[in-house]
């Protein structure tokens, strides 16, 4: 494991990946909406956000569900 995936893992609240694969399936797969506050306490703007993982409206959607980032 390196780095970067040690970073990967501490930026998300999650077990760091140990591959790319694992990075990909993070990626393609399900997030937990507390983990935007994650990446907002850690610098993100909410514009990188909304471009990168889930608009704001979306967002509000999914937690008034309780449902995934997807």
């Amino acid at each position: 494991m390196n780095a970067a995936n040690v970073q990967i893992g501490d930026w998300l609240g999650l077990q760091s990946p140990a591959t790319e694969g694992e990075i990909l399936r993070i990626v393609e797969g399900r997030l937990a909406p507390p983990v935007i506050k994650r990446l907002s306490a850690l610098g993100l703007e909410r514009s990188e956000i909304d471009a990168v993982v889930i608009p704001s409206r979306t967002l509000q959607h999914r937690r008034s569900g309780a449902k995934s980032l997807r």
